[in-house]
């Protein structure tokens, strides 16, 4: 077969040709190079010539074709107007080919090529997707295709990158990531997905494959994955999916990669998403309920299969003489010396859940954008900020203040033989796992604070609990609460750390408004020193209290008792409730099965997160007075704060 003529024809009644023109204008050239063959210009670009015979009208054929046209079939009278003017012996060159003019080129003995992006997105860069009506055309593309052992270094690469990525979130304690053991992740599809669309025009449902679904959900835990913007679509498809499968369809807030690069024992199934033809090269068993968009090649010659070639190779002068006029002499350039990395991706601006691995948590998006003018722009807005921070103090607290003394209560064993009743007369803050002492004497502190991420993880429940039932007032918490009570981001009572100015990228992640404080300004957990006890401090001079006495903050730790177990790093776990801890003020604050942090691992932590306050404090003249009222902490001691004893601090002025 020599080819002489080739034509471009996108989809002819697509509104929206950018991507398909585009995609035409990159190849142009390197065809002209390597084939000696003008592709000319789509009739869709007015004022440019087309390979199409004179007296091709496009608006006639529009006409012709009527509004009653779908992608498979249109009238006959449009077909053979159309074909009327194509030359013979062309090739059509085709962007997202629409199924009807495959047919009229088959039925015509038009040999045509179809390009399109592949559905294979993980790679370091896109593939391209090419299928031919042509055997032969067929066979020189596979010369050029992208071998499967290249796709599964691509994939093994990726899985590796994310992997890490996503354990060094949580060792940070930014973010955990649900546990997806035992799940069957339904793939959910936008409502205008092409892919969707059946001959027929009617657009497949889940409801067709209920009992595939069905079978597939039997002992697992049903999760619904969607990027669809239509979020009444997607409530109507969870709905379809709770009564096929007898479960609630629980969102899956991972994204793609991160769930194809899990080591978590799951299934994916859908009808016919992308990602369910990614999952094979990631070793994750995926379930298609119907026939791919684009349906890969395999060795054999198929006119319904694409193969997969580099962009590099796409825009190669050399890939256009080797498979369409392998008999013409090589090219004076093969191709572009050097491709960039994702340069395909810039180019068609096709990123999907792509994006998320290259963006989402990282640190060179962020420090990128602060030395763009980032880092001026948050300065101007700090500025402006700044001469609000006291009346937007007063407002936050105003509601959650009975008076202006506050008393922050640690858990150290001085609180033993302190009458918690007592201090009615004073606002109050607790923390961590004294709940289980306050259920006891049916007591609460007016504030709640935790900001120990394996705390969080093993009293979630317990704080969740506290803060719906109006038990405390206000608590101060580490946004991995979210994980579990999601529900909590939207109450005006409750405080996330990450919100805070210094932590805007972990902010970023939990989709939480950043706040302006001047007792916890520019604070950094990773370079700073954060302890729940020095923060609740802070987090009462953010409340706006003028006084603040702090009772029951020893700082004499016995870094690991007897009863605890290493859990990795600094992470530790109760074997078994302790007979006596001499580290808190009740024996069973720690039981069986809690985790935590190591107090101190390899320094005094909470000791250096008190000075700090007391620098802070005179520094920024807080209009909070901080105080100590217990003569057995090393505060007193070191005198990093004046003395002042409970009784007095409580007294009426």
């Amino acid at each position: 077969m020599s080819i002489t003529n080739i034509i471009c024809l996108p989809d002819l009644f697509n509104n929206r040709l950018s991507r398909q023109h585009g995609m035409l204008d990159l190849i142009r050239e390197p065809i002209r190079q390597g084939c000696h063959i003008d592709i000319a210009y789509p009739p869709t670009i007015r004022k440019k010539l087309s390979g199409l015979l004179p007296g091709f009208d496009l608006e006639q054929f529009i006409t012709l074709a009527g509004s009653q046209r779908t992608p498979w079939n249109i009238p006959q009278a449009a077909v053979d107007y159309l074909f009327a003017h194509i030359p013979a012996d062309t090739l059509v060159l085709s962007i997202d080919m629409p199924p009807w003019l495959a047919q009229a080129c088959k039925a015509r003995a038009y040999d045509f090529i179809d390009v399109r992006t592949s559905p294979l997105r993980f790679a370091r860069d896109l593939y391209i997707a090419i299928r031919s009506s042509s055997a032969d055309i067929f066979q020189r593309i596979n010369i050029h295709a992208v071998k499967h052992e290249e796709i599964r270094l691509e994939a093994a690469a990726l899985a590796a990158n994310v992997r890490m990525h996503k354990a060094q979130l949580e060792e940070e304690g930014s973010f955990h990531f649900d546990n997806l053991d035992d799940s069957l992740i339904y793939i959910a599809q936008t409502p205008y997905d092409s892919a969707l669309q059946k001959p027929d025009s009617k657009l497949l449902h889940c409801d067709e494959f209920a009992e595939q679904l069905h079978t597939l959900s039997q002992g697992r835990r049903l999760l619904y994955k969607t990027t669809s913007p239509t979020a009444s679509f997607a409530q109507e498809e969870r709905a379809a999916l709770t009564l096929i499968t007898g479960q609630a369809a629980t969102l899956c807030q991972q994204g793609s990669y991160q769930i194809l690069s899990s080591n978590e024992d799951l299934i994916l199934a859908g009808i016919n998403a992308e990602i369910l033809q990614e999952a094979e090269w990631f070793d994750k068993t995926a379930y298609l309920f119907y026939q791919p968009l684009i349906p890969l090649a395999g060795a054999l010659f198929s006119e319904q299969a694409y193969q997969q070639i580099h962009f590099r190779d796409f825009l190669s002068p050399l890939f256009w003489q080797q498979t369409l006029t392998p008999e013409r002499q090589a090219p004076v350039v093969a191709h572009i010396p050097v491709m960039a990395h994702h340069h395909a991706r810039e180019t068609l601006d096709q990123w999907g859940d792509y994006s998320a691995v290259m963006t989402w948590g990282r640190t060179l998006p962020h420090e990128s954008f602060l030395r763009s003018g980032g880092l001026s722009l948050i300065r101007r807005i700090e500025a402006l900020e700044a001469s609000e921070a006291t009346r937007h103090t007063q407002e936050t607290g105003s509601g959650m203040r009975r008076t202006n003394k506050l008393v922050v209560l640690g858990n150290g064993p001085s609180l033993k033989h302190v009458d918690l009743h007592s201090l009615s007369g004073v606002d109050t803050i607790g923390m961590n796992a004294a709940y289980r002492h306050w259920d006891r004497i049916n007591w609460y502190p007016d504030h709640y604070v935790c900001l120990d991420d394996q705390l969080i993880e093993t009293h979630a429940s317990a704080i969740h609990q506290m803060i719906v039932s109006g038990k405390v007032r206000s608590a101060f918490l580490l946004s991995k609460i979210l994980n579990y009570y999601p529900d909590l981001r939207d109450r005006q009572n409750v405080f996330f750390l990450e919100s805070f100015r210094g932590l805007p990228k972990k902010a970023s992640l939990r989709g939480l408004k950043l706040q302006s404080s001047i007792p916890i300004k520019g604070l950094d957990p990773v370079n700073g020193i954060v302890t729940t006890g020095a923060f609740a401090v802070r987090y009462g001079a953010h409340l706006g209290y003028s006084e603040i006495a702090i009772l029951g903050v020893d700082l004499r730790y016995v870094e690991i008792i007897p009863e605890a177990q290493s859990a990795g790093g600094v992470k530790l776990v109760i074997a078994e409730t302790p007979k006596h801890n001499p580290n808190y003020f009740f024996d069973d604050y720690q039981q069986a099965g809690d985790k935590y942090n190591i107090p101190n691992p390899g320094q005094e932590l909470h000791v250096s997160a008190f000075r700090d306050i007391a620098r802070d404090s005179q520094a920024q003249s807080w209009p909070s007075v901080v105080i100590n009222s217990n003569p057995q902490s090393v505060l007193f001691d070191e005198a990093i704060f004046p003395f002042v004893p409970l009784e007095v601090f409580i007294s009426p002025s």
